[in-house]
């Protein structure tokens, strides 16, 4: 399938093509807030904001993490206790105290050893050189302490965690990062496929379709704060990955559903009309619709959005900064717009929605190809034309952006 090439070749360039739109998206106004989810704690509301903005951890994130000890309205009433003590001012150590005994860093994960690990998969004895070797068994000894499982406390109160329910175990990129996440997972998938672990994988694959099926996309990560933004659509990759090494074909029949979901999401959210050489074509860029500071990350975007004084000018900021955590490069300068449209400026002036990647596009051809093939492995020969010919489409439409007509 000809946009395989196209992957491959031009996921090396850092080609950015700027929109060409009568009313581009990064020019409108907006003074609503949209909010990065629904909930009072973790995600928007008085709480949130007075506890980010005391800065009683080094990282934001450390709080949104946390789970709550009691239900979301107890949460809430003893925080307007406080608010109401304090007369609107509390203290530092008045808000340290608060989520010392209201909240919890625990409870929403369990560590889990992947049943199918091996210290020494056959990959292990095709290595010659003895430094190597003892070099990748010591890392395959690594995947045990990122392994982990959702808690049975998340199930029962879902409202008290940020982290979201997924079925089966999986493995974290370790670190600040303790959620199953969408673009690192790709990484991951082709380590523990060397590492002859076929099963994790495909748990952690039908931990992407659970959440697709119940939310309508995969999100940057299972954390509701998430709920915005994607990353870069890499399931497809993923699966054929699996597909690769497993040759389980029959399991197709299982996901092919969410796979759908999933690029439907993208045609339907995140594509735009770009004009070349007086012919228009359906692209897709990075773009998240919430306006508000990321909550795992609050302190940091105030404080990038400070210098402006419009409100609007802020939510503008505080959206590219999600559209560009949106992308997986957050954060590069190829976002970055100055005042004469090049990069000589700072985060301030991030605007990934500005931008049409060849990237991101290539892996949207690539991916409706993939949706194409796994058609007609299902037998629905009608579906596999129509995803084949979108990729088809598609391809064209990157390189007569990329080339034109010349």
């Amino acid at each position: 399938m000809h946009c395989c090439h196209t992957m491959q070749t031009v996921f090396l360039i850092s080609l950015l093509v700027v929109l060409s739109s009568c009313n581009p998206i990064w020019q409108q106004k907006t003074l609503k807030d949209i909010q990065s989810c629904s909930s009072p704690v973790y995600c928007q509301g008085p709480l949130l904001d007075t506890v980010q903005r005391a800065q009683i951890f080094n990282d934001s994130k450390t709080f949104v993490d946390m789970s709550q000890v009691n239900s979301v309205n107890i949460t809430l009433e003893n925080f307007w206790k406080l608010m109401n003590a304090t007369d609107g001012t509390p203290t530092r150590q008045d808000i340290i105290e608060f989520v010392n005994a209201n909240f919890l860093s625990q409870n929403e994960t369990v560590p889990w050893t992947p049943p199918d690990f091996n210290e020494n998969p056959s990959l292990i004895n095709k290595i010659q050189d003895q430094n190597v070797r003892e070099f990748t068994q010591n890392l395959i000894k690594i995947w045990p302490t990122l392994g982990r499982k959702i808690s049975p406390d998340v199930y029962q109160n879902p409202d008290q965690h940020s982290i979201l329910e997924v079925p089966n175990g999986f493995v974290v990129p370790g670190g600040r990062f303790k959620e199953l996440y969408y673009w690192d997972s790709l990484w991951i998938v082709k380590g523990l496929l060397i590492s002859e672990m076929y099963d994790t994988v495909k748990g952690m694959l039908e931990n992407m379709c659970y959440l697709i099926n119940q939310i309508g996309f995969m999100p940057n990560g299972s954390r509701n704060y998430f709920l915005n933004r994607s990353q870069p659509p890499a399931l497809t990759l993923m699966i054929q990955e699996y597909l690769k090494y497993t040759k389980n074909t029959a399991w197709v029949n299982e996901i092919v559903g969410c796979v759908e979901s999933e690029l439907t999401f993208w045609l339907e959210n995140h594509t735009k009309l770009v004009e070349k050489d007086g012919e228009v074509y359906e692209l897709a860029h990075f773009e998240s619709e919430s306006n508000t500071p990321r909550p795992e990350s609050y302190d940091k975007d105030l404080k990038t959005c400070s210098s402006y004084s419009e409100e609007t000018e802020k939510k503008l900021c505080y959206k590219s900064l999600k559209s560009g955590a949106e992308t997986g490069w957050d954060f590069s300068t190829r976002w970055f717009f100055d005042d004469n449209g090049g990069t000589d400026t700072n985060l301030t002036h991030i605007r990934p929605q500005r931008v049409v990647p060849v990237d991101l596009n290539a892996f949207l051809c690539k991916a409706f190809a993939d949706l194409a093939e796994f058609y007609a492995i299902s037998g629905e020969p009608h579906k596999e034309a129509l995803w084949q010919e979108r990729s088809n489409i598609w391809q064209k439409s990157i390189e007569m952006v990329r080339n034109g007509n010349g």
